[in-house]
């Protein structure tokens, strides 16, 4: 699955985690809500919630997140 995901863009992640028409494409939806909703409160600590809400579109999204993956033992 993490395949997959590397191989999308930033819109197509936001539409996979965030958006209300999302989260059915790879099959996990309400995994994919819920690891998107923890990440995105992870991000709010570390920033601010306006600004966390538009960290998808920063160059360094993907890697933030796999570390944030990394760091909860979902990817090795």
């Amino acid at each position: 699955m993490l395949k997959i995901i590397l191989s999308k863009t930033a819109d197509a992640i936001f539409l996979e985690w965030f958006s209300i028409r999302g989260g059915e494409r790879l099959g996990y939806s309400r995994l994919g809500y819920f690891l998107g909703d923890m990440f995105f409160q992870s991000l709010v600590e570390r920033m601010e919630e306006r600004h966390a809400i538009t960290a998808w579109k920063r160059p360094d999204f993907i890697d933030s997140a796999e570390v944030w993956l990394d760091g909860k033992g979902i990817v090795t």
